[in-house]
């Protein structure tokens, strides 16, 4: 919509988007500072094999730095995870604003009826109200399900992490992760 042709709750809107997205960006910014300046030490607790050979020599063996690696593959893996599906979030979205007709709840009329009326006028802020109403709601619905599958059937629907922390007791690691200099996390394993 051409700049002359906005109506003054649009302008609003656009100066809370403008200041919005300003301050996410400056908070994604301190969200990469703090995870620049995280300390993450991987121990693995596995000691050294001995063995004897055949004419009784001795040797030692020691672990595979691939443990290591394998383990600090998976943490980062783990840190790509979401609790809930993006695209299933967006289908259902889609679902409720066209196939429910919830797009013409943004009509300005006098009822709150989803009937298309081709010739009443839509309101910009009411549209991107109702939008992010339905993708909240969605959402919200979508990560307390999650929640309560992963509570009442936790061997159907895991939870990440804990996949992870029993991965970590299997393989004899421990992980210390220090976000402050006097302030950390321990997973034993």
């Amino acid at each position: 919509m051409p700049s002359d042709m906005k109506g003054e709750d649009q302008v609003v809107f656009d100066d809370w988007l403008t200041w919005l997205l300003i301050i996410k960006v400056l908070s994604m910014l301190y969200n990469i500072a703090q995870q620049t300046m995280t300390d993450i030490f991987f121990i693995d607790w596995e000691p050294p094999r001995h063995y004897t050979y055949a004419s009784n020599m001795r040797g030692r063996r020691t672990v595979s730095p691939w443990r290591r690696m394998f383990l600090a593959n998976e943490f980062n893996e783990l840190q790509s995870q979401k609790h809930i599906p993006s695209g299933l979030v967006l289908i259902v979205f889609l679902a409720l604003m066209e196939g429910l007709g919830m797009k013409n709840y943004a009509n300005v009329e006098t009822s709150l009826s989803t009937a298309t009326d081709l010739y009443a006028p839509k309101s910009f802020l009411m549209s991107s109200v109702v939008i992010i109403f339905v993708i909240f709601l969605v959402g919200a619905l979508f990560y307390i399900g999650s929640f309560i599958l992963g509570f009442f059937f936790p061997m159907w629907f895991p939870v990440s992490y804990v996949d992870f922390i029993d991965l970590c007791s299997l393989a004899n690691f421990s992980i210390m992760i220090f976000d402050e200099d006097l302030k950390g996390y321990y997973i034993h394993g």
